[in-house]
């Protein structure tokens, strides 16, 4: 988890028009190979998100 908030203060530098949405994208790849990692990182950041999915 340590490096998915690492992650978001870059994605939020970088792309600081939409940083929530360029995050979930990474979360989105990360879906793929580590389900466990990526549901607790959308239930952190972006609970909006995860409760549509759900």
């Amino acid at each position: 988890m340590t490096v998915l908030f690492r992650d978001y203060e870059i994605i939020e530098r970088t792309h600081s028009s939409k940083p929530r949405f360029y995050f979930a994208l990474k979360i989105f790849r990360i879906f793929f190979c580590h389900p466990d990692i990526a549901e607790g990182a959308l239930k952190l950041f972006l609970p909006e998100v995860f409760s549509a999915l759900t």
